[in-house]
């Protein structure tokens, strides 16, 4: 893919992370949507239209080049040893999460009881991890990838998933700003790929939603926790009325939790 190409992949990830459509650019371009459509497919446009959908996005030709750089050097997973590293030492745990959640230095000490001192500490650590570089000025810019995960079963995950099993999970998600979806289905093998994909690309976004907070300060809101699991599973009142003939590993159940 070419830089021109780049950009423009650049500049779509920039305008999704602020709920923009290609409607909203057309009007306010004062053109069809059907000329926006084609000119994201095919690119060609004209430096002074870029400009101003960026201006849109609120960005920079200049920072959506950055982003692109960042996004290709970026990691998507941590080494085990550096999981378990961060996962033996809550407050770097607790850092590296506020990093993810695009967190300053200030807003985690003016939120946690860590001094600044302490904070800076534990970034240059995590920096030294490559998972974020602490720049001029004490700012945060982080070195993973907008799908970044903890490593699968490792020790960072085993320590959320029983963090959720005894505490997420105790709630009843009936408060505002809360929900709980479970959908319970069976599906072909292809079926469920393209499901799964396009869970992860509503992560990616949420993530990407996440970071890309400038106006409003990270620590001004309520913290909010975003779990999306899929897993072949079926109660197991359900299973002791399965007939011996039927399958008993081909119901998948897709949840998605907002709290």
């Amino acid at each position: 893919m070419n830089d021109s190409r780049l950009l423009v992949a650049a500049l779509k990830r920039a305008l999704r992370a602020r709920a923009i459509n290609y409607a909203q650019v057309a009007s306010a371009l004062n053109l069809s949507e059907a000329t926006i459509k084609r000119q994201f497919s095919r690119g060609g446009f004209t430096l002074e239209r870029f400009q101003a959908i960026c201006a849109l996005a609120d960005t920079s030709v200049q920072a959506l080049a950055q982003s692109q750089e960042w996004h290709q050097c970026s990691a998507f997973q941590l080494s085990i040893e550096h999981e378990r590293m961060i996962v033996r030492d809550r407050r770097l745990l607790l850092v590296a999460m506020c990093a993810l959640s695009n967190f300053t230095v200030d807003a985690i000490i003016d939120r946690y009881q860590v001094t600044r001192p302490e904070t800076i500490r534990l970034l240059l650590k995590l920096d030294q991890m490559g998972f974020l570089e602490l720049l001029p000025e004490n700012r945060i810019r982080l070195r993973v990838a907008p799908s970044f995960e903890w490593l699968p079963n490792g020790p960072v995950r085993q320590f959320l998933c029983a963090q959720m099993k005894s505490d997420y999970f105790g709630g009843q998600f009936d408060r505002s700003g809360e929900s709980l979806l479970v959908f319970h289905g069976d599906f072909s093998d292809g079926t469920h790929g393209r499901l799964i994909e396009q869970l992860k690309q509503t992560v990616t976004e949420y993530s990407a939603a996440t970071r890309d907070r400038k106006r409003t300060p990270p620590y001004a809101g309520a913290p909010q926790t975003l779990i999306v699991s899929v897993r072949p599973w079926e109660m197991e009142e359900f299973r002791a009325l399965r007939r011996p003939t039927t399958p008993t590993n081909s119901t998948c159940t897709s949840t998605v939790q907002v709290a």
